[in-house]
């Protein structure tokens, strides 16, 4: 290493160490040092383990990165430019064939990193060998502009569908993506503005279309700014609002057991799979004052974009919960079941504190909760209504007489 490189004095792991102890890790990349003084220094909080991945919304200034051969040169300098400090150490493992992407790096991040280190070497007492390629941060990031709305906010460039930071955000269209992540997206022109003002602690980035509106005056600085080429935009934009969107934090759920109980007032039990049914239900929620959601095992994530949607916001102010099966509630719990078979619900009287439960779509309830289910009276000819539009129905008489009351 030249002698005026940095001394690395905190090391973050990326999420290539998963799977590996921080302290056996360290070892191996500093073999001088015995592991019993690396125990020392995480004892006395001298070597600190993060917790959280480097990824496009880590925008915590590092000063050093080391990553194993795990994404490609350039996908690695794209994360981590955002948080990188100047003159601070990109460090990568690598195998011996990397010397296309290592162009390619060169080629795309020349203006920002300075490559200073790219040696060969074989691991001792084997045959394999390996490439240790080390890059140091030089300036600001390049693909990183002013803001043309007059805001003077850097805006981060994004027109490749390969963009890590693109490859994220598109995760965030179905609930797998959104649970991992515990990230997902706001569109629509009302509920991005409620969002920041409502709740900008869980705003991480503002995305806009090429010379799309800029972001409001009063947004967090900690907020990043990405522009998508139009095609980009369009394939995030599926609700066809063509007006930003938020990537959010999501809320982390707590579990709720039957064990448990309810709390005083109305708990709403949602086991809907249809995103909208469950973003409906939850705006129901919060508009007739319940004390609770709690969603059910078979339900869809209540953080998908049609449930945001649905919800007017409402899946990031109503207490929220992670429930069990259906099948898994006891029979002596306080629940008023609605079905379409039951007896009116207006002679029905409600409990201090109970569940109310609606089938899921089509499935219904499970035989032994339609025993004293109660229903919502209808003209005849009608069979049923639309699962969240009868929690909405029940919930309005709950209120209404808890109001009377």
């Amino acid at each position: 290493m030249p002698e005026n490189a940095p001394r690395i004095t905190r090391i973050r792991l990326d999420a290539s160490a998963d799977a590996v102890r921080a302290d056996r890790l360290l070892r191996r990349l500093l073999p001088q040092i015995p592991l019993s003084h690396i125990h020392r220094m995480f004892r006395k909080g001298a070597i600190r383990v993060d917790g959280k991945k480097i990824g496009p919304a880590y925008t915590d200034a590092v000063p050093g990165i080391i990553s194993r051969a795990v994404l490609s040169i350039p996908e690695t300098l794209d994360i981590v430019k955002s948080c990188i400090k100047p003159a601070g150490l990109v460090i990568l493992m690598k195998g011996p064939g990397c010397t296309e992407e290592l162009a390619e790096a060169q080629g795309r991040f020349g203006s920002n990193f300075k490559l200073i280190e790219d040696r060969h070497y074989s691991i001792p007492g084997t045959t394999h060998r390996r490439r240790l390629v080390v890059f140091r941060r030089k300036t600001s990031i390049s693909s990183t502009s002013a803001d043309p709305g007059g805001t003077g906010r850097p805006i981060r460039k994004i027109e490749s569908s390969e963009n890590p930071t693109f490859k994220f955000l598109k995760k965030l269209l179905d609930s797998k993506g959104i649970k991992k992540t515990r990230r997902t997206l706001v569109s629509g022109e009302k509920l991005t503005r409620e969002i920041i003002e409502k709740h900008p602690e869980c705003c991480e980035s503002w995305i806009t279309p090429a010379g799309g509106m800029s972001p409001p005056d009063h947004l967090s600085p900690k907020v990043e700014i990405l522009e998508l080429s139009p095609r980009l935009f369009r394939v995030l934009d599926t609700l066809g609002t063509g007006f930003p969107m938020v990537c959010a934090v999501v809320p982390a759920l707590s579990q709720w057991s039957p064990e448990e109980g309810f709390p005083e007032g109305c708990s709403v039990l949602a086991p809907f799979q249809d995103p909208e049914n469950m973003g409906a239900v939850i705006r129901s929620a919060a508009a007739f004052g319940a004390s609770q959601v709690i969603v059910m095992a078979e339900g869809a994530n209540p953080f998908h974009p049609k449930a945001v949607r649905a919800s007017a916001g409402a899946v990031f102010s109503v207490p929220l919960r992670s429930g069990p099966r259906l099948a898994d509630l006891p029979s002596d719990l306080p629940l008023v079941a609605l079905s379409a078979e039951g007896k009116d619900i207006r002679s029905v009287g409600f409990p201090d504190s109970f569940g109310l439960l609606v089938g899921a779509e089509g499935l219904g309830l499970p035989g032994y909760l339609r025993k004293n289910a109660v229903g919502i009276p209808m003209a005849r000819g009608m069979e049923s209504l639309n699962a969240a539009v009868a929690a909405s129905l029940a919930l309005y008489e709950w209120a209404g007489r808890k109001g009377r009351e």
